[in-house]
């Protein structure tokens, strides 16, 4: 299905909360599509798609087909990076994005003196729905609209410690009468605050963090924040990342794409102190001439990997755990087991762990005595792998 404009940007992967099924959201936005509409950025603020576009998989390699799904009222002028979170107090998906508003009967016009042209701009606001299925949402609402401060891509994750975190952008693509939320900052830059639940009242939120990445880099504007917790194995320890969509000096984007994502880190996302990350990006993002902006980091486990990837799995191997003698009733212990697994790309998981996404354990019975086959498998798209290993029960 076409969108209006034939060109998305700014996505979003989501899981449900069980884990199985996964939604991709995204812009519908494209801005060098002049044969499909596109006029100039006062178009784009006023005038542009009331609609975003979704895909759902349960394996991350069959994507369903796309949808085209009003979200915004008449009277937005854009409908741009949309973001979803799981929300239990509601048992449904909070969709929200940036929407500029502008009185009913109003429309874009090139004629800046139409009494009922979208003349002058308006800043951003923020609007969510609520969702089950991606399918049917609910009328939209007003998230957060702070008359004169910037309330553009906005975050939210959830600390772990009863806050949900929300990271936005105090700047909005008009530039009307905007001031800083917070403390001034020399640039149109990030902020955080926090609050009790993904719903609460704009009154309900407070600020935790302002001028994020002009304090640490000295950024001309930011935008398009992207924080995700680390894995546990990670490097730096325990901690948060953030990516930031921004310019500063010396940024590696060159003079065409300005914009370019920077990453930071804090080791406390709910008394945060976010310091910018070395780092050198692959060579090779030819489609955006070298630039990556506006995306999203999840986490997945092996096999959803190796699905992304669009990889085959060939075989799997395992060292048997240390303990092979049981007494009646004993559990199944597998200290000292290895699962290995051989994809069709030649690339190895050395290590397999159990669980969803990992292996999983079948054939074994405490109660019965002798000999048992207990069998390890592991599936990736449809393709299930096993080997077993052999256990004695006994009195």
């Amino acid at each position: 299905m076409p969108t209006m404009l034939h060109g998305t940007r700014d996505p979003v992967v989501v899981r449900t909360p069980e884990g199985d099924r996964f939604f991709l959201i995204a812009t519908d936005l494209n801005v060098d599509g002049v044969e499909y509409g596109w006029k100039d950025w006062d178009w784009a603020q006023s005038g542009a798609s009331r609609y975003i576009e979704v895909w759902e998989s349960d394996d991350l390699r069959n994507w369903s087909q796309q949808r085209h799904v009003l979200v915004s009222p008449k009277e937005a002028g854009i409908t741009y990076a949309p973001e979803a979170i799981w929300d239990p107090e509601i048992g449904a998906f909070v969709v929200f994005w940036t929407s500029s508003m502008y009185p009913k009967g109003t429309h874009y016009s090139s004629d800046k003196s139409d009494p009922n042209g979208r003349y002058p701009l308006t800043g951003g606001q923020t609007l969510y729905s609520t969702t089950r299925d991606f399918v049917n949402f609910s009328p939209a609402k007003v998230m957060t609209a702070r008359t004169g401060h910037g309330t553009l891509d906005p975050v939210i994750i959830p600390d772990g410690k009863g806050y949900y975190q929300r990271i936005v952008s105090d700047r909005n693509s008009t530039g009307v009468n905007l001031t800083w939320y917070g403390l001034p900052c020399d640039s149109g830059d990030l902020y955080q605050e926090r609050a009790r639940s993904v719903l609460a009242q704009p009154d309900e939120w407070q600020l935790v963090a302002t001028c994020i990445t002009h304090r640490t880099m000295n950024t001309t504007y930011a935008e398009g924040p992207l924080v995700f917790k680390a894995n546990p194995e990670d490097l730096r320890g325990k901690g948060y990342y953030m990516y930031a969509d921004q310019k500063w000096a010396g940024s590696p984007s060159g003079e065409f794409m300005e914009e370019q994502y920077q990453p930071y880190w804090t080791a406390d996302v709910g008394q945060p102190d976010w310091q910018p990350i070395n780092w050198t990006q692959k060579p090779d993002y030819n489609l955006s001439l070298g630039v990556i902006r506006h995306g999203h980091i999840w986490s997945l486990t092996t096999a959803e990997h190796a699905a992304l990837r669009g990889t085959n799995l060939r075989s799997i191997n395992i060292i048997p755990p240390k303990k092979r003698v049981y007494s009646i009733g004993e559990s199944l212990d597998l200290e000292g087991m290895i699962v290995s697994a051989r994809y069709s790309d030649g690339i190895t998981d050395d290590e397999l762990f159990e669980g969803y996404g990992g292996y999983s354990i079948s054939g074994f019975d405490p109660r019965r005595k002798g000999k048992q086959a207990v069998k390890v498998s592991y599936s990736v798209v449809g393709i299930t792998k096993t080997a077993s290993f052999t256990v004695k029960v006994k009195h």
